[in-house]
């Protein structure tokens, strides 16, 4: 796909929920797992209120948006769940796993995430390495 296309398409995201677009920040995507195994990952939320966590969800983004992006919405993107977290010290993370492990290596995937005020649309890619002998697996309690 072309970068011109891509890059509207964002720009167009961020324009369709200016209520959110400034308040509501967005870290990167920390991968916790290896190829061949379940996928655990997060990611924080940034400029998060209380009152934004009570309205907030996630999801993977819609078929049409995978569609205007350019992605390849996979059926392995079915099984992976979304869970927040608020942590003690008043972060705010979302938690990424899937039931099953990834047998892929590269992965390229939208997540819209709402709240009463607006929503977000984020592309998030993820490379996943092998296990290496002798390392372990992912811990669940992280």
């Amino acid at each position: 796909m072309a970068k011109g296309k891509h890059s509207r398409f964002l720009v167009a995201c961020l324009l369709l929920a200016p209520g959110v677009a400034g308040a509501l920040g967005v870290g990167p995507l920390q991968v916790r797992s290896a190829l061949n195994q379940r996928l655990l990952a997060s990611v924080e939320l940034l400029s998060v209120g209380p009152d934004d966590l009570q309205n907030l969800t996630v999801r993977l983004a819609s078929p049409q948006e995978f569609s205007q992006a350019g992605i390849d919405r996979l059926p392995l993107f079915s099984d992976i769940s979304f869970t927040l977290e608020a942590r003690p010290d008043g972060r705010t993370f979302v938690r990424l796993t899937s039931q099953r492990p990834i047998r892929e290596p590269a992965l390229n995937f939208l997540v819209e995430i709402s709240t009463g005020r607006g929503r977000v649309v984020r592309e998030f890619a993820v490379l996943l390495d092998p296990v290496r002998p002798g390392q372990r697996r992912f811990a669940e309690a992280t």
